[in-house]
């Protein structure tokens, strides 16, 4: 295992902000990481190909691998933490696969199947017991899967309450975090997800269709251009993608919105990494992962009408995904990489 600390202190107007990055695995050789959740700020699940699934219950000290048995070959893109004992993993490609553990690894159960032809599930969320997966288009509109119970049972959304796609949409495996479950007294929605390709844009799913889709104004168009990750909050909404065929380019990446005022074009939160893959936000900052790097700006300039926000990196290795809580974040990405970041 290969370690360093980068420690960065910056000086803001009002206040010290003081970072600490720490690269504390890269065991796992050849594995991508895009899957990633915490349950806290000490108990954290990752999940990526090879069938890899690892966990830690000391804020990353040490790392326990927890590969669920006869999925070697299987890419489980999205893990969901409940505690250091319960998680679900989500696998993409055919056949659709979600598996729950109650044991904190050592052993699986298959609590959702799905062999239909072209199945391509991509994230999920939960909030509590409710939770939400989405996938790609099927017989033109998205697959929608939703519990009630933490995952241990999973009903499919009827396709009058699944969004129609346009010609070439569709959503993206980046970071299993395209989806949010809102707070549990929305009664009305059940989830909403941010999708890319030929368009870019906003879902919400609610229990009575009809509800319209949100243009974005992230880069799109292309193949492999749009949204993916949301990050949705009380007084808005963050969601970060662009091209990933050209990771350089730092335009038109990321777009906030305020609720209610109308959406500012993407390009006035420019951010140096380019190409985005996950966003996620802790008590001090925002943060964001991508194939250039992970990046931190505080919450409050990204609402704002500016066109220039202080975004300071953190490391410039590539990272997937990203998730916080407190002044805790954890990174994970290619070959076998998981980091730390502390705001003190």
């Amino acid at each position: 295992m290969r370690r360093f600390i980068l420690m960065i202190f910056l000086v803001a107007p009002l206040a010290l902000v003081a970072q600490v990055f720490t690269l504390v695995d890269s065991s796992r050789t050849g594995v991508s990481f895009r899957g990633l959740s915490m349950a806290n700020e000490r108990v954290v699940w990752v999940s990526g190909s090879k069938g890899t699934v690892g966990k830690s219950t000391d804020g990353g000290k040490t790392w326990h691998w927890v590969n669920p048995a006869g999925y070697d070959k299987r890419d489980f893109r999205d893990v969901e933490a409940m505690d250091e004992h319960t998680a679900l993993a989500m696998a993409v490609d055919s056949p659709g696969i979600i598996l729950k553990t109650n044991d904190g690894g050592r052993s699986w159960k298959v609590v959702y199947e799905d062999h239909r032809p072209g199945i391509f599930l991509d994230a999920m969320d939960f909030n509590g017991l409710r939770g939400a997966c989405v996938g790609d288009p099927l017989d033109g509109r998205f697959v929608l899967l939703t519990t009630a119970n933490a995952g241990d049972t999973w009903e499919r959304l009827a396709p009058s309450l699944c969004p129609e796609a346009l010609p070439g949409e569709a959503c993206f495996a980046a970071s299993g975090t395209n989806i949010v479950v809102p707070e549990a007294d929305s009664e009305l929605l059940t989830a909403s997800f941010v999708t890319g390709g030929s368009s870019s844009r906003l879902h919400t799913i609610a229990n009575k269709p009809g509800i319209p889709a949100l243009p974005l104004t992230l880069q799109q168009g292309g193949r492999m251009t749009g949204a993916n990750s949301l990050l949705m909050t009380a007084d808005g909404f963050i969601a970060v993608g662009g091209d990933y065929t050209k990771p350089e380019r730092q335009d038109s990446t990321i777009q906030s919105m305020v609720f209610p005022r109308p959406l500012p074009p993407a390009s006035q939160l420019r951010q140096p990494l380019g190409y985005l893959s996950a966003v996620a936000q802790s008590k001090a900052a925002t943060l964001v992962s991508g194939l250039r790097g992970i990046a931190w700006a505080k919450t409050e300039q990204l609402y704002q009408q500016i066109t220039e926000v202080n975004w300071q990196r953190l490391s410039g290795l590539p990272f997937h995904v990203v998730d916080a809580i407190g002044n805790t974040a954890f990174a994970a990405g290619p070959d076998g990489r998981v980091a730390r970041i502390t705001f003190q």
